[in-house]
């Protein structure tokens, strides 16, 4: 875990954990992006109207420094 994030969320080192272990597995291990997941965050763009329209998330970042699949 990096050490300063129990100062940035003001938490416990229990709760800090407990945050960590929870939200970490929905990341995945490579650094690649899930294609659904993407599409969903395209679509709430546009149910927010945050954007006119959804945006194409290809444009939004690059996969090219990760490791291929």
């Amino acid at each position: 875990m990096w050490h300063g994030e129990q100062d940035v969320m003001q938490t416990d080192e229990p709760t800090t954990a407990a945050i960590y272990d929870e939200l970490m597995p929905m990341f995945s291990d490579g650094g690649h992006f899930e294609p659904k997941a993407l599409a969903v965050l395209a679509r709430s763009f546009l149910e927010m109207k945050t954007l006119p329209a959804e945006p194409d998330m290809k444009s939004l970042y690059t996969e090219e420094f990760l490791p291929k699949q």
